[in-house]
């Protein structure tokens, strides 16, 4: 699992699953906004694409 802190104090993290990855994005509050599984292979194009790098 890695959590990535956004700039609006919010953040996103990221859970692998047996079928790819499990990326929550949460606000400021805490509030869970959005959550969606994706398979590995587009998670990491996703991250790449945003600049960030995993520890796997």
């Amino acid at each position: 699992m890695q959590t990535i802190q956004t700039p609006d104090s919010g953040s996103i993290t990221a859970r692998r699953t047996l079928v790819g990855m499990d990326l929550e994005v949460k606000d400021e509050n805490g509030d869970t906004i959005a959550t969606v599984v994706v398979s590995e292979r587009e998670a990491w194009t996703l991250f790449r694409a945003l600049g960030v790098e995993l520890l796997a």
